[in-house]
């Protein structure tokens, strides 16, 4: 197996994709949390509105049950936050980094603390 040398330009271009990947989950969690959260909402004014759906209240209501369901295990809102606050920390991390304030070390450092961040367990 070869290996590649590292070199300090190629660990802010390899951060910098990680940084991209980290913005897009996070919004793509905060969406996921936005989304699922009003169609629950919805679902769930539909299905108390029998007078409004008829038989089609109690499909309303599973879907309620699986929108409301959905947040709760999947947490998404925590998953969005822990993607941005960590994503923040390695952004103002690598802009110090590419102006010569923080060195390669440090930067490294910046990156561990993200990525356990990243890996927390959830806290009940």
């Amino acid at each position: 197996m070869t290996t590649i040398p590292f070199t300090a330009k190629s660990a802010a271009e390899e951060l910098q994709d990680k940084l991209d990947l980290w913005h897009w989950n996070g919004v793509w969690w905060e969406r996921t949390h936005w989304l699922v959260g009003i169609l629950g909402i919805v679902f769930s004014a539909l299905s108390a509105a029998t007078n409004v759906t008829g038989d089609l209240a109690p499909v309303f209501a599973v879907a309620a049950t699986i929108c409301l369901g959905t947040i709760t295990f999947a947490n998404p809102q925590v998953r969005s936050g822990r993607f941005f606050r960590s994503y923040r920390m390695m952004d103002t991390a690598l802009r110090a980094y590419r102006n010569t304030l923080l060195p390669l070390d440090e930067l490294l450092k910046v990156h561990t603390r993200a990525e356990e961040l990243l890996n927390e367990k959830d806290v009940a």
